[in-house]
C-alpha cells in the first residue's frame, strides 16, 4: 500500500460516522496508521510528552540518604525545563520530589505534609502506603469527600489484591493498577492507545520491585446488576429490563458506624426528581443508598429513571422498597449481594422495580477516618522551624 493509499484508508475509516465512533480501538488504530504514514512516532502523538524513564522506585528509596543529597544529585535539570518550572513558580520542585523518597524511606507519610503541590502530596502518601502495604494510609480518592473512599489504585496495590483494581474509574488507571498489583504488565498490551500502553508499562516497571506481592485469590469478582421496571399502567408502555452492571462494577464504599454501615450504588443526580424526561435512548438507571444494621437492611434513598421519563427520587416520593441481603461483607474484597423490590413514585401511579445486584467492598471508612479528613492529608502541619507538629 502506498503512503497516499494508506492516508485515504485512514480518512475513510474516520468518515464512517457514528458507527466508527463506537469502536475506540479502531479509531486509535487509524490514528496510529496515519502517524506512521506521516513519519511520526506512534508512541508519542503530537503535542503530548513521552513517558519518563521508569527507573526503579525501590532502588531510589534504598539509596536515599538526605534531602540535600537527593536534590544535589538531581539538580542538573535541562535549562528549558528549568525555565518552565521557574515560570510556574514551583521553586521547591526538586525538594518536594525528594520528599517522596524521604517519606517512603522513613515509612512516615507525615513527611508528605510539607509538599506544596497537592497532587504530588497525594502521590507521596500513596507511595508510602503502597511500599508499606498499609491500605488504610492511602489518600482519599476525593480529598473533600472521604465517604467516597480512598484512592482505588493505592488500596489495591497496598493490599496486594489486583481484583480491587476494578474500582479505578478509567481503563488506563485500571490497567496501571492491575499491572502493578499483579506484578505483570501484560494487561497494558490491551490498551488501544500506544501512548497509554507506554505509560502503563513504565509505571509497572518502576514499581515492579517495590509493590506488595499479589496475595489475592485467582478468581475475579463477579459484579453483576439487573434492573426490571414495571411502569404505571396509565403510561401504556412496556416493562423495562436493564443491565446495570456498570453501576456495581466499581464496588461500594462502606461507611461504618456504631449502628451499622451505609453504602451507595450508582450515581445520584443531585437535582432529584424533575419534570423533564431523559432521552428516549438513555438507559434506565437506579441509584440506592442502603443502610445495613443488625436488625436488617433498609433503603435510605433511591432514584430511578427510565427513557423519556423524569427521574423519581425518594424522598420526597413515596416508596415501599425492601432490601433482601444474601451477603454483606465488612472488609475490603468481601462480597455484597442484595436484591431490592417494591414500588416508588406517586401513590396512585407508582413504578414497581426489582433489582438483583452483586458487587464487592472496595473500601471501608470509619469515624476515625473522618477525623483524619479534616486536613488535606490528615498529617500534622509543618512549623516554621521545619518540624512536624
Amino acid at each position: 500500500m502506498t503512503a497516499f493509499a494508506a492516508f485515504l484508508a485512514c480518512c475513510e475509516r474516520h468518515d464512517e460516522g457514528p458507527r466508527a465512533a463506537t469502536h475506540p480501538a479502531a479509531s486509535a488504530e487509524s490514528r496510529e496508521t496515519l502517524q506512521q504514514v506521516l513519519g511520526l512516532d506512534a508512541t508519542r502523538p503530537p503535542g503530548v510528552d513521552p513517558p519518563p524513564p521508569p527507573g526503579d522506585f525501590r532502588q531510589d528509596v534504598e539509596t536515599f540518604t538526605s534531602l540535600d543529597e537527593c536534590v544535589e544529585r538531581r539538580r542538573s535539570i535541562d535549562p528549558l525545563l528549568g525555565d518552565a518550572l521557574e515560570a510556574i513558580g514551583y521553586d521547591t520542585f526538586l525538594v518536594d520530589a525528594c520528599r517522596v523518597l524521604e517519606a517512603a524511606k522513613s515509612r512516615d507519610r507525615r513527611r508528605c505534609a510539607a509538599i506544596a503541590a497537592s497532587p504530588l502530596r497525594s502521590r507521596c502518601e500513596a507511595s508510602v502506603a503502597q511500599i508499606t502495604g498499609d491500605a488504610d494510609a492511602c489518600p482519599w480518592d476525593i480529598p473533600e469527600r472521604p465517604e467516597r473512599g480512598r484512592d482505588p489504585t493505592c488500596v489495591a496495590v497496598a493490599s496486594g489484591d489486583p481484583r480491587l483494581c476494578g474500582s479505578a474509574e478509567d481503563p488506563l488507571a485500571r490497567a496501571v493498577c492491575t499491572s502493578i498489583a499483579a506484578g505483570d504488565d501484560k494487561v497494558c498490551a490491551a490498551l488501544p492507545s500506544s501512548l497509554d500502553r507506554a505509560r502503563c508499562s513504565r509505571d509497572a516497571s518502576r514499581w515492579r520491585s517495590a509493590a506488595r506481592a499479589n496475595t489475592a485469590p485467582a478468581e475475579a469478582f463477579a459484579a453483576t446488576g439487573r434492573l426490571h421496571l414495571d411502569p404505571p399502567k396509565t403510561l401504556g408502555i412496556s416493562p423495562l429490563d436493564q443491565d446495570v452492571t456498570v453501576d456495581v462494577a466499581r464496588g461500594v464504599v462502606l461507611n461504618a458506624g456504631a449502628t451499622g454501615a451505609r453504602f451507595v450504588i450508582g450515581a445520584f443526580d443531585d437535582a432529584g426528581s424533575g419534570f423533564l424526561g431523559s432521552s428516549p435512548h438513555a438507559p434506565a438507571k437506579l441509584s440506592l443508598e442502603i443502610r445495613v444494621a443488625p436488625g436488617g437492611a433498609v433503603v435510605e434513598r433511591a432514584q430511578v429513571s427510565a427513557p423519556s421519563r423524569p427521574s423519581v427520587s425518594t424522598p420526597p416520593a413515596h416508596s415501599t422498597l425492601r432490601v433482601a441481603v444474601e451477603k454483606a461483607g465488612k472488609s475490603r474484597a468481601d462480597p455484597v449481594w442484595i436484591s431490592v423490590d417494591g414500588d416508588i413514585g406517586d401513590g396512585s401511579a407508582p413504578w414497581h422495580l426489582h433489582a438483583s445486584l452483586r458487587t464487592f467492598v472496595r473500601d471501608v471508612v470509619g469515624p476515625r477516618d473522618f477525623d483524619r479528613s479534616r486536613g488535606s492529608s490528615g498529617a500534622p502541619e509543618l512549623g516554621q522551624d521545619g518540624q512536624l507538629r
